[in-house]
């Protein structure tokens, strides 16, 4: 019976090492630091909070787009600067100084996630668009979808 015990926890343990070799393949999404972004093409480069499993930094990301959701309340606050400064002029309410900065800047920790399949063929119009390779769950397909 003991062997038999045996042979059950071996391949327990055989298939949990596949499950975790298989998902730290897989790419969700992660906590990352701007390192500067790009106002006018609204993309960002990045660097990924977590660690690798040796303690270091793991590489930085390049030109990732950066979802409107994350900025468009920092550009129509900035556009309607000049009108709270008027409101300011008439009222000394002091609105414009009580305004928050941008939320999507340098040195923003932002939340980051990682495309089903390739993107390196996508563009902006929102067509359908062919995929380039067969890659899947990468970080080489991360979109800025947040800022913490």
């Amino acid at each position: 019976m003991t062997k038999q015990k045996d042979k059950q926890d071996a391949w327990y343990n055989a298939m949990q090492k596949l499950v975790h070799a298989i998902t730290t393949e897989i790419d969700c999404a992660y906590l990352a630091r701007v390192v500067s972004y790009d106002i006018k093409n609204h993309t960002a480069d990045i660097q990924p909070l977590a660690a690798t499993s040796d303690g270091a930094k793991r590489a930085q990301y390049l030109d990732v787009p950066v979802s409107s959701t994350v900025y468009a309340v920092d550009e129509l606050l900035e556009a309607l600067k000049s009108e709270f400064k008027i409101v300011d002029k008439k009222t000394g309410s002091g609105l414009v100084d009580a305004l928050p900065g941008p939320s999507m800047a340098t040195g923003a920790v932002v939340v980051v996630v990682c495309l089903d399949q390739d993107s390196d063929n996508y563009s902006a119009d929102g067509d359908i668009y062919s995929l380039a390779s067969s890659r899947q769950h990468s970080a080489n397909d991360s979109i800025i979808v947040g800022v913490m």
